[in-house]
């Protein structure tokens, strides 16, 4: 029998599916903002965030340059044989533990909704959108570091274990879901570019108990993940003495937004 084709892999990300997803970054970023000022009463004047505008565009070439160079990253790895996980990336690693256990690892395949590993090139890259490129190189730094410091050797199975517990690996896992939380403020706004953003960036299929080559995320699916990746900062602002802390280090107006899209999440 004839062997089965496989889809071809695109060699690379167009620039002008690179130019739109940055300059719908850049876009969200201007209506959080906006909306905001508004909630504060005006602390943070329309006229202020217009002036910005220049700004964010001048950041969308980077921007497109950084996503570029993270989708061609996933595409050498597979050209490798190698599943797209970012094992490399001690930061990377550390962004996808919350939702880890959501993925398929070994018969009875599992009767609620899981996520395919496909997602990960399309996770990583809405994680460095919503972070943003600045904040995200500066969190790639920091991981690295942390890695180098407890001497975990190069990246692998075996050794991620002192890394990801280490406190100051948990505190920019904290920092970083805290940063892209304040993106959820509209919940079915967000799901619908997020889903979009994995779907049209999932890796080739290859065989996961209970994953059909066929798969794609939805909204059960999705809801799991959400859920799971903000798991710890749900019960955060449910304990009263965490709320605190929280205040504390990043102030009663981010604590309280922080708060009210954790109860929009089902907190």
């Amino acid at each position: 029998p004839a062997t089965p084709q496989r889809r071809p892999t695109p060699s690379t990300l167009s620039p002008e599916r690179g130019r739109a997803i940055a300059e719908t970054m850049v876009g969200s970023f201007l209506e959080r903002m906006k909306a905001e000022a508004q909630r504060k009463g005006g602390s943070l004047t329309l006229t202020d965030i217009e002036a910005l505008d220049l700004e964010f565009e001048q950041k969308t070439g980077a921007l497109q340059e950084l996503l570029e160079q993270s989708f061609q990253e996933y595409l050498r790895a597979h050209a490798q044989g190698k599943r797209p996980e970012r094992r490399h990336s001690p930061f990377d690693r550390l962004i996808v533990t919350p939702i880890e256990h959501l993925f398929p690892r070994r018969e009875p395949i599992p009767t609620k909704p899981v996520l395919s590993r496909r997602i990960l090139p399309g996770f990583f890259m809405a994680v460095s959108m919503m972070i943003g490129a600045d904040a995200i190189e500066e969190s790639r730094r920091k991981a690295k570091a942390i890695f180098d410091r407890v001497g975990a050797g190069s990246p692998g199975d075996a050794v991620w274990g002192p890394f990801l517990a280490d406190a100051e690996a948990q505190r920019l896992l904290a920092d970083s879901l805290i940063g892209m939380s304040l993106h959820f403020a509209n919940p079915d706004k967000r799901s619908t570019w997020f889903m979009a953003v994995i779907n049209n960036h999932l890796s080739p299929p290859y065989a996961e108990p209970g994953i059909a080559s066929t798969w794609k995320l939805g909204q059960p699916a999705y809801e799991r993940m959400i859920d799971a990746l903000f798991s710890d900062l749900m019960a955060t602002v449910g304990n009263a003495k965490a709320r605190e802390a929280l205040t504390r280090r990043f102030g009663p107006e981010t604590c309280a937004s922080i708060i009210t899209i954790m109860k929009g999440l089902g907190a």
